[in-house]
């Protein structure tokens, strides 16, 4: 009976993988002309070991984000400290789910496809206020407007998100 019900799982994790090439296969078919996309997957990493990377770099990261929005009304109203830490974890959220992306296609791949035309601007307003988040919020200066300025770049992430 566990034989049964272990090649039923194996079953279950082989059509999952199998799905999961096929979309990665299918993202990228009209930029290649068919099939995986050149230079997607030249990686020592099984289907499998992808996957889990992906899916564990993805959900740290989201309960990071999800996380950061319990602190976002005191990061409103409770001074630049609270919203250093609010934007601190949303960004690292987002930093983590981003890592997440290098396991199911190569870090030079995802590259390739953040600097085409059409992507490259929403791109590059990302990773800079991405970065500017991170370096208002971890500068220990104080200064009239702090909160307001990391409050905008999380918006800004997040726009240049839905935005890509």
């Amino acid at each position: 009976m566990g034989g049964q019900a272990s090649s039923r799982s194996n079953a279950g994790n082989a059509g999952l993988i199998a799905r999961a090439r096929e979309t990665v296969a299918s993202a990228g078919a009209s930029a290649a002309g068919g099939g995986l996309p050149e230079g997607c997957c030249d990686s020592s990493l099984s289907w499998s070991q992808r996957l889990i990377g992906w899916a564990v770099c993805w959900v740290l990261g989201a309960i990071l984000e999800i996380g950061s929005f319990g602190r976002l009304l005191r990061a409103a109203f409770g001074g630049s400290a609270a919203t250093a830490r609010f934007a601190t974890t949303y960004s690292l959220g987002n930093v983590l789910a981003l890592a997440g992306t290098f396991f199911l296609a190569t870090p030079r791949w995802q590259l390739q496809k953040i600097t085409e035309p059409k992507r490259l601007a929403s791109s590059l307003i990302f990773l800079g206020s991405l970065v500017l988040t991170l370096v208002v919020a971890c500068n220990g200066k104080e200064y009239k407007g702090k909160t307001l300025v990391m409050l905008f770049l999380v918006l800004v992430q997040w726009a240049a998100l839905i935005w890509y």
